[in-house]
């Protein structure tokens, strides 16, 4: 199947394969087994890259870790020795705990086999966490030192996961910190509730604007493949629109997006690429036009009424995490992005929070920190109700 996560590149056991993760869908990747076959791919896209437009996913504003405090790095030092090499967004949830996704670890395909039971493979575990950091406060993908990171703990995988399917369905992971972070105040998760199994149908819903959060790259790699150098990269927001999965091309041919346990997403001339993956998906509900965020969160639990934060968070409230997506070309509009015609669509999933809110429950009330900020598990969850 076509991989569409947006993570460091098709990864298998083996390690990492650069190969842009979003792309037009006439560019179908399937995993590569060699390096003479990765080779005949990138010698393709560059061919079949010609004739696309040369202006990247740009269209996404800048941000900063001032702003949002709570936006982590998950950083990989498998490959670069002292260096921690940026390949997933991730979000504050717990003192303890960044929430991400799960595909963000295909560099460990056991891991997605293993349903987080480690016994008897203490030595798989402890190369599988050595492998990874955390860093908080940084305005740019990289470079970041190892040494600067924070080291993991460990990581929790959304057991029911399956990498090779490509759904967003259950692409959720967890990761402990060897350290407390007491200096960021975690976004708080949407919550379910009673009423919430008797809400709205995703046709009824008021769906209107979210946003994405992450380091992803902002050259033209999802749009026109290796046309531009790979530099770090900046923080970024994108704004999108929440739609019903009957709308993205995607869920329509796969048949894969579970409306119970996914969000889908539209925008056209910006686009979410590899390096935001486990990105959150947020309403602003403190911002210019709040009302209209806050009617999409109050869409997504089925609760009506007005926002009651339990002293905590209350400017943002994370909604989804990123997952994957494809951009496709809008029909009748052949202008590239910076002409200001409209010239694509971006797609994407992400998997849906509150549909997980037991399990991630259920692992994060171990989270040491939490007690020592003198924090409970519920103060973690926005409650509209």
């Amino acid at each position: 199947s076509e991989r569409r996560f947006m993570g460091a590149g098709v990864l298998t056991s083996e390690g990492p394969w650069s190969v842009p993760q979003k792309l037009p869908t006439m560019f179908v990747v399937e995993p590569p087994s060699s390096c003479v076959l990765l080779m005949t791919i990138l010698v393709a896209l560059a061919s079949a890259a010609r004739g696309t437009r040369e202006l990247g996913i740009y269209g996404g504003d800048r941000g900063t870790t001032e702003d949002y405090p709570f936006a982590a790095i998950l950083c990989s030092r498998m490959y670069s020795g002292d260096w921690c090499d940026a390949i997933c967004t991730a979000s504050l949830v717990s003192p303890g705990v960044i929430m991400t996704a799960a595909h963000c670890f295909n560099d460990f395909m056991g891991l997605f086999e293993l349903d987080n039971n480690f016994q008897g493979r203490e030595a798989y575990e402890r190369r599988v966490l050595s492998s990874y950091r955390v860093i908080f406060g940084e305005n740019a993908s990289g470079p970041h030192l190892t040494s600067k990171a924070v080291r993991v703990k460990k990581i929790v995988v959304a057991e029911p996961f399956s990498f090779e399917e490509g759904s967003s369905s259950w692409d959720v992971a967890l990761v402990f910190l060897e350290d407390c972070n007491d200096e960021v105040e975690p976004i708080q998760m949407l919550s379910t509730s009673s009423s919430a199994e008797s809400g709205p149908t995703w046709q009824q819903r008021p769906w209107g604007e979210v946003k994405i959060l992450g380091w992803g790259d902002s050259e033209d790699f999802c749009v026109s493949p290796y046309r531009m150098m790979d530099d770090h990269d900046p923080l970024q927001v994108m704004s999108y629109n929440v739609t019903s999965c009957d709308d993205l091309a995607w869920c329509e041919e796969e048949g894969n997006c579970d409306e119970q346990k996914a969000m889908c997403l539209v925008t056209t001339n910006v686009a979410s690429c590899g390096g935001d993956s486990g990105g959150p998906v947020f309403a602003e509900l403190s911002a210019a036009g709040g009302e209209e965020a806050l009617r999409v969160v109050e869409a997504f639990s089925g609760a009506a009424g007005g926002v009651s934060s339990r002293g905590r968070g209350g400017r943002f409230v994370q909604v989804g995490i990123l997952s994957g997506g494809e951009i496709l070309p809008l029909e009748n509009h052949a202008g590239d992005p910076g002409t200001g015609e409209e010239g694509f669509r971006d797609e994407a999933t992400a998997a849906l929070v509150p549909a997980y809110e037991d399990w991630l429950r259920k692992y994060i009330q171990t989270d040491e920190c939490l007690e020592k900020a003198g924090m409970i598990v519920d103060d973690l969850f926005l409650d509209l109700d």
